[in-house]
């Protein structure tokens, strides 16, 4: 892989699982009161942000399997699913979603920031019932990252 792209890929992981775990650890303070399945939640999110900020590190330091770690952290973030008993999708730093729905409908929305959802019994982020999508952003990150671990390989 090229320095060039390990920086942007470290950085982007780095910084977004920082933001996510600023974040998570603002909720967890903030909050009053957590029910058992919001501080599995929690800890769910803070384990996802702090595995990105470590392969962030760890890329920008090219210290241990840095490419497998990223290529696990951008591949979490891939799916955008909603359906009438759960949602999920997750972001760290920057994405870019494409979508479609059941209407149907095709949609697109893009964000900066990080983010991880996931709901019980309500519809996710495209705001339907049953919605379907992808990272696109992420989606590129983990193809770049695996292509970098399979030249690797081969050299």
């Amino acid at each position: 892989m090229k320095r060039s792209v390990r920086l942007v890929l470290g950085w982007l992981s780095l910084v977004g699982g920082a933001l996510g775990l600023a974040g998570g650890v603002f909720a967890l303070f903030a909050t009053s009161r957590l029910d058992p399945s919001s501080a599995f939640f929690l800890a769910f999110m803070l384990g996802f942000f702090v595995l990105g900020a470590y392969a962030g590190y760890a890329a920008l330091r090219e210290a241990g399997p840095w490419q497998a770690l990223l290529v696990m952290f951008w591949v979490a973030q891939l799916p955008l699913v909603s359906l009438p008993v759960f949602s999920y999708f997750s972001s760290a730093g920057l994405g870019a979603r494409l979508f479609a729905t059941t209407e149907p409908r095709l949609g697109a929305d893009y964000y900066i920031g990080s983010q991880v959802g996931f709901t019980a019994g309500s519809p996710g982020p495209a705001g339907e019932h049953f919605a379907f999508g992808i990272n696109v952003v992420a989606a590129l990150a983990a193809f770049v990252a695996a292509q970098g671990m399979r030249r690797r390989r081969a050299v």
